[in-house]
């Protein structure tokens, strides 16, 4: 479609898997699910173009049985506002140029991989990663991934996991000026870890860490 696109009505995810996807070349043509997705399978959600939030999603949650999948080949980000809920079994970010943005209150407890690209939580508490590990690279691949926190003073608790093998640069961070955060649950793994503040006047802090990474700030 060349024009908005909002699914108001809820979404039942197959068991073959669902995707939902934008591949608009230009202009501002959103796709927005706006009814809640459930049901048993996996979700993919691909911003094959360079729409900011191409595809968002927001109202009523996400609780799919199965993961959620962020794989878009364009630079537009995908922004979900909504509960992940604890159905989803874990949210992966495997896509180097599009952009994940969780600002929801989420309580899915799989987990959150990064295999490739950023995902950007904006949560005004310190749920947007979920309550489970957060594991930053693919541990077959070599794209960069990283973790960034956009609103100040929260503490993370998600323990973190390095991937072994991967030899893209893995990053957590801040998004911007003035943003303090800090991440309590620890780091483990056996690799670099880059800690970017990306401010002028924050600050980063991590928590005690058990593992055989080298930090770069």
């Amino acid at each position: 479609a060349t024009s908005y696109l909002t699914v108001s009505g809820g979404i039942t995810v197959n068991s073959g898997g669902t995707t939902l996807r934008n591949s608009n070349s230009s202009g501002s043509s959103v796709l927005t699910a706006s009814g809640g997705i459930t049901g048993t399978g996996n979700l993919a959600l691909n911003n094959n173009s360079s729409i900011a939030n191409g595809i968002s999603i927001w109202t009523v949650s996400v609780n799919n049985t199965g993961t959620v999948t962020n794989s878009g080949s364009g630079s537009g980000a995908t922004g979900i506002s909504v509960v992940i809920g604890t159905n989803v079994t874990e949210v992966v970010q495997n896509s180097a140029t599009s952009q994940l943005t969780l600002s929801g209150v989420n309580t899915f407890t799989g987990g959150l991989t990064i295999k490739a690209g950023t995902v950007l939580g904006t949560t005004v508490s310190a749920s947007a990663f979920g309550a489970g590990n957060i594991t930053l690279g693919d541990t077959i691949g070599a794209a960069n991934a990283a973790l960034l926190v956009g609103t100040t003073g929260l503490t993370y608790a998600n323990p973190i996991i390095l991937a072994t093998g991967t030899t893209g640069t893995l990053t957590i961070g801040n998004s911007g000026t003035a943003i303090s955060t800090s991440f309590s649950g620890g780091i483990t793994g056996t690799n670099n870890l880059t800690i970017k503040s990306n401010a002028t006047t924050g600050t980063m802090a991590h928590g005690a860490s058990h593992s055989a990474f080298a930090m770069r700030t």
